[in-house]
């Protein structure tokens, strides 16, 4: 079986995001995550390689998306007492990986927000609660 999804430490927020194979939104998705984020023990789980490298290190300062980059890294050292990011397969991002699915197949420039998860993101959801630890 490969790698899942792991449950974080009790005082850290694991945000998993998702631009669905479009390096721009992987991005976006992360920067609003962040936003989103109400603890100060903040790790960041991405699929997308180049997103981990650019929040990592400084070599992304002149491409496209450099902006949106400074401000995921300002808002971490101004908001979090610890922030990471780290890379992770989709086999581990599963549940990110279909909601952005649905949100790239959905109307466009809307936000969606869900009391619970979605018909199909649900059983994602089951079973990575029935089997994570820490």
């Amino acid at each position: 079986m490969g790698r899942r999804w792991k449950r974080p430490a009790e005082d850290v927020l694991k945000i998993n995001s998702d631009g669905f194979f479009n390096p721009h939104t992987e991005v976006i998705a992360a920067l609003q995550g962040v936003k989103m984020a109400g603890m100060t023990n903040v790790v960041l789980e991405t699929d997308a390689i180049l997103l981990e490298y650019a929040l990592t290190n400084n070599s992304f300062r002149l491409s496209s998306v450099s902006a949106l980059i400074h401000e995921i890294k300002a808002m971490a050292v101004a908001c979090f007492s610890s922030f990471s990011c780290c890379r992770c397969d989709r086999g581990c991002n599963q549940v990110a990986h279909a909601l952005a699915d649905i949100g790239c197949n959905g109307p466009r420039g809307t936000i969606q927000y869900w009391v619970s998860p979605p018909i199909g993101v649900d059983v994602l959801v089951a079973s990575d609660c029935a089997v994570s630890t820490v």
